[in-house]
């Protein structure tokens, strides 16, 4: 499941909301957490977001209000801290999807090159 959120957000391009609506489509494939009973956006967002899902840990991500660092004010682990279940390309891409993955840069945890953190979470050139 986290696997196809990554996918439709960074190769397809799929909003957050239209995300949501294929997860809420099936949830016997796609079951929403806790209790419940349809996929709210911000659990998409904050998966989308989340880097854990490299296999990396990071601190330091969000401020004290909440809102993303730059990213090269995160604190990354050296080496993964668990089975990753997206690729950091494909975590990268996932953050600006209008950026083609075929531009992504595959070294380890390289955000896209020109590009910069928003307190938002997003990146712009």
């Amino acid at each position: 499941m986290v696997q196809d959120v990554f996918y439709w957000r960074a190769v397809t391009g799929l909003s957050v909301e239209h995300i949501t609506a294929r997860l809420d489509a099936d949830h016997d494939r796609y079951p929403p957490p806790g209790t419940h009973t349809s996929w709210p956006p911000a659990a998409v967002e904050t998966m989308l977001t989340d880097i854990k899902y490299t296999g990396y840990q990071a601190t330091g991500t969000r401020d004290e209000n909440g809102a993303f660092r730059p990213v090269e004010q995160w604190v990354l682990s050296d080496q993964p801290a668990h089975r990753a279940l997206v690729t950091p390309a494909l975590f990268w891409a996932a953050q600006d999807p209008a950026t083609s993955v075929r531009r992504i840069p595959h070294r380890l945890l390289a955000p896209v090159h020109g590009f910069t953190a928003h307190g938002d979470g997003k990146e712009a050139r």
